[in-house]
């Protein structure tokens, strides 16, 4: 084998080792779910383009602070364009930005179907929600439990 041959396989085999621990940190992170929940921002890299090598520092950066996380969902106000992974979409309903408000307001650990109903005021609060999680652009917004 030739040297050209051998710096190949080892840049092959390099290659393929850093592939395995950026998909290693992925799944300790949650996951592509986990990881684009926490880290909208990360949505519109192209990572089909980047080597594992930059896919790791990327993701590792992010993880530790580099690259500051930003709320899933950012309310305005009633009425007002709501902000879900960075991209402003259309207003809610006046029920649906009270049970999305109640669920934000429930903190990371969320509300149990009887919490929402009772934080929102809203009798069909989970019905409610799981309308708003099927809207344009909420895609992986909202985590029902059992859905994650």
């Amino acid at each position: 084998m030739d040297v050209e041959a051998l710096n190949d396989l080892q840049r092959q085999t390099e290659e393929r080792y850093a592939e395995r621990e950026f998909h290693r940190l992925l799944d300790s992170s949650g996951g592509w779910p986990a990881v684009y929940r926490k880290y909208p921002k990360l949505r519109d890299r192209n990572w089909s383009a980047m080597a594992s090598a930059e896919k790791i520092q990327l993701l590792q950066n992010t993880i530790q602070g580099d690259v500051p996380a930003s709320p899933v969902v950012a309310l305005q106000g009633q009425r007002q364009p709501v902000i879900v992974f960075g991209r402003e979409l259309l207003p809610l309903s006046p029920v649906q930005y009270d049970v999305v408000k109640a669920l934000a307001e429930g903190g990371e650990t969320g509300l149990s179907g009887s919490g929402l109903r009772n934080a929102s005021g809203k009798g069909d609060a989970v019905k409610c929600l799981k309308t708003v999680s099927k809207r344009p652009g909420w895609d992986g917004a909202i985590t029902m439990a059992g859905k994650a």
